[in-house]
């Protein structure tokens, strides 16, 4: 979820409903126009269900109908039209076509008769599949569910003579010998047998470790395997000592994490998650082979492009903050998040800071969500309110200080002290919503 994530943040661009220089051609009119058109050209109807505030809506707009691959193919087909389904002819449709997920994707006949739906944000090649599978009236999430647990699953797990092998053979006792050593010993011994280290990094509450230890690691093959091959450690990230040295060290952050070290101190490798016997041995063999681990890969191109894009807004600074749209909150006029403080303690009241940039998803919390009584009431009752230019040079600053990753429009909470309660990023539907989604994350951080 987190790679999709940073794609659809990398991807958000203008939203527009008209047609596109390339890739699908949509329709301006409206849906019965759509099925008249479509039965004078002998083609089928696409519908994209979509919502303002719906960030994969606007991803797929960006990245997948306006490729020509996508066009080709839909152009030929389909008639295709975008309705918003909270505004316009959108909410008296939805009375027959029941959307409840957005984006969702409506196939129909010339006469209006449903051939098929499906619903998400994907790749443009998926999309493609998916518009196929759906015209045959299949049940695309149930295909798509049923792929994403063959992959997950992996190849079956068989032995040299191609039968099902046994999953683990852990009664024998003969799994992974961990020593108790330090890392510092650890190394030693590696140099000293011309090995590599290797430490599963886990933590006491993480679950799939305590499953691992109690599966996988004790398999008499694994064993044969690390023993031999490796000097084990098991450590807990959490400890103080070796724990939280190697923690910082080599930036773990995922649970179970397993390092390959060289004998140097130099990270070889690493790989995450758990799994049976054939999945970690295929794993640890890419590691092995210097292949990136799938998650690892996804961590890295998440943190590169996190950087990017907080680079390319440093760049282009201004030195005066802007000024935001007028709505129901009051927020402070000079945006000053240190008054905001002080003013906060003196009226026994939290700051509620707003990090924003110049993208829709601000425009939409400030002008649909803040202009919204209950949203209003709620924040002016109960905090001293502050938008902050995160493209600005003093804006910046507190970007910096609390750093969400370039997720914004961000919501940093603060008590009368100006101590971080909370922080929060991305934009809510409703007031109902927005206040749920702050006071569950204040609650989280007690």
């Amino acid at each position: 979820m987190k790679k999709l994530f940073i794609q659809l943040l990398l991807a958000v661009l203008p939203f527009t409903l008209a047609a596109q220089e390339k890739g699908m051609q949509f329709e301006k009119g409206t849906f019965a126009e759509a099925l008249a058109k479509a039965k004078k050209e002998n083609k089928n109807v696409f519908v994209d269900c979509y919502t303002q505030w719906c960030g994969p809506c606007r991803f797929m707009t960006s990245n997948v109908f306006n490729t020509d691959s996508v066009g080709d193919y839909m152009n030929q087909r389909y008639i295709s039209i975008k309705i918003d389904m909270e505004h316009g002819e959108g909410p008296e449709l939805n009375k027959t076509f029941n959307v409840k997920a957005y984006p969702t994707y409506l196939l129909f006949t010339p006469e209006g008769k449903e051939l098929g739906r499906f619903d998400g944000a994907m790749p443009g090649q998926t999309f493609i599949n998916s518009v196929g599978l759906a015209a045959e009236g299949k049940d695309v999430r149930a295909i798509q569910k049923a792929e994403r647990e063959k992959q997950a699953k992996g190849a079956v797990d068989t032995n040299a003579a191609g039968t099902q092998a046994k999953d683990t053979i852990y009664d024998e006792g003969k799994g992974i010998e961990f020593l108790e050593i330090t890392y510092a010993q650890a190394l030693e011994k590696a140099k000293a047998e011309n090995k590599r280290v290797f430490i599963d990094c886990y933590t006491s509450w993480c679950a799939p470790c305590k499953k691992m230890l109690a599966t996988t690691f004790r398999d008499t093959r694994i064993g044969n395997l690390m023993n031999h091959q490796f000097v084990t450690l098991k450590v807990n990230m959490e400890e103080e000592g070796d724990g939280k040295m190697l923690s910082e060290k080599f930036n773990v952050r995922a649970f179970p994490t397993y390092l390959l070290i060289n004998s140097d101190g130099t990270e070889y490798n690493r790989f995450l998650a758990s799994g049976t016997v054939f999945q970690f041995a295929n794993n640890l063999t890419k590691a092995l082979l210097g292949e990136e681990d799938a998650y690892v890969k996804q961590e890295r191109e998440m943190k590169e492009a996190i950087d990017k894009m907080r680079q390319e807004r440093k760049n282009n600074l201004t030195q005066t903050p802007k000024t935001f749209k007028t709505n129901l909150v009051k927020f402070e006029k000079d945006g000053d998040l240190d008054k905001a403080v002080k003013k906060a303690k003196k009226q026994n009241k939290k700051v509620f800071a707003m990090l924003c940039t110049s993208d829709w998803q601000t425009d939409y919390m400030l002008e649909t969500v803040f202009n919204e009584k209950e949203a209003a009431d709620y924040l002016n009752k109960g905090y001293v309110c502050v938008l902050v230019d995160a493209e600005s040079v003093p804006g910046d600053k507190i970007a910096d200080k609390y750093d969400l990753g370039e997720m914004f429009p961000g919501y940093v909470i603060l008590d009368g002290e100006g101590q971080m309660k909370t922080m929060m990023f991305g934009i809510r539907k409703h007031s109902d919503i927005f206040i749920q989604s702050i006071e569950q994350s204040l609650n989280r951080s007690h």
